[in-house]
């Protein structure tokens, strides 16, 4: 594998991820393993360096890592499409969790007694409605 053709990545986790990679590819080199086997080695020591999936920002980086790690053959495609899945999972967890994390309305009209009110009495009735209506 010819260090100089890769690209050092601007994104600093992908930098990072690359970084590891580049080092346990050259100790195992320096070992004297073949080179397949050391590139196995570099391409899980670069799964290890990439960021947990917890935040927007690192799940963004984690992407950004997978693409690369694709690029330079540290992640196999197979592998590549499960990291992939995880991520998006993780991606429609966040927006799943945002709403309920948002703060009530603050609407003048809510802050309204008499409109409460109002919507307390229509929920009774309401209630009362729908328990007519099942039996």
């Amino acid at each position: 594998m010819n260090e100089e053709s890769i690209p050092v990545p601007e994104n600093p986790a992908s930098a990072l991820c690359y970084s590891q990679w580049q080092r346990v590819y050259q100790q195992e080199i320096a070992k004297g393993e073949h080179w397949v086997n050391a590139a196995k080695r570099a391409g899980l020591a670069y799964r290890k360096a990439m960021p947990s999936l917890s935040g927007e920002e690192n799940i963004r980086d984690f992407v950004t890592c997978v693409a690369h790690g694709m690029l330079i053959g540290a992640i196999e495609g197979k592998d590549a499409s499960k990291l992939l899945y995880a991520a998006q999972v993780a991606s429609g967890l966040r927006v799943k969790a945002a709403p309920s994390q948002a703060a009530p309305p603050t609407h003048p009209l809510w802050k309204s007694p008499g409109i409460l009110r109002s919507l307390s009495c229509k929920m009774h009735v309401f209630n009362q409605l729908s328990f007519l209506s099942v039996n």
